[in-house]
C-alpha cells in the first residue's frame, strides 16, 4: 500500500515528489528483505533519473509470532457462551507490537462491517454492544485462569 505525490500539473517535471510506501509481513525475515528490496529500487531509480532521494522510516509495525495460543482458550469459551461465530485469521494490527518482545497478543474485532481502511468503511451499529459484552468475557475469562 503506498500514497505516491509530487509537482504541481499532470504535465510539469516536478520540482520534488513524495511517496509513502506500507510495508507489512507476519515474517520479520521476509519483512526486512521486502524494506531492504524497496529502499534499493528507490535508490536505482534515483540514480537513473539523475535525482536524490531521501529515505526516512515513519512507521514500524513489526511482524512475528503474536504467542497467541494461550490467548485462545478464553476467546473460544467467550463465543461459544454468547454463541457466536469465531473467525481466526493472521494479520497486521496493533497487536503486532508485541511481537519483539515476545508477548502473547491477539487483536479482536468487536463489531460487524466491512470496507475497512476504505472511504466507504461501515460499521453496523447494531453490532457494537454484542461485540463489547463478548470483549468484556473475554477479559473476565483470562483473569480467571491461574497465573504462571
Amino acid at each position: 500500500m503506498g500514497v505516491a505525490s509530487g509537482g504541481t500539473s499532470v504535465n510539469s517535471i516536478a520540482a520534488s515528489a513524495e511517496l509513502l510506501l506500507d510495508l507489512r509481513s507476519l515474517d520479520p525475515e521476509a519483512l526486512g528483505k521486502l524494506d531492504r528490496r524497496a529502499v534499493s529500487a528507490l535508490h536505482a531509480a534515483a540514480r537513473e533519473a539523475g535525482v536524490t532521494v531521501r529515505v526516512e522510516q515513519v512507521g514500524d509495525r513489526p511482524g512475528g509470532d503474536l504467542h497467541s495460543a494461550a490467548l485462545m482458550p478464553p476467546i473460544r469459551e467467550a463465543a461459544r457462551e454468547i454463541r457466536t461465530d469465531l473467525r481466526t485469521a493472521a494479520s497486521s494490527t496493533d497487536a503486532n507490537a508485541a511481537a519483539p518482545h515476545g508477548l502473547p497478543a491477539v487483536a479482536i474485532g468487536v463489531y460487524r462491517g466491512g470496507n475497512a481502511h476504505r472511504l466507504d468503511e461501515w460499521v453496523q451499529t447494531s453490532s457494537l454492544e454484542p461485540g463489547l459484552n463478548f470483549l468484556r468475557r473475554v477479559v473476565e475469562l483470562y483473569q480467571q485462569q491461574p497465573v504462571a
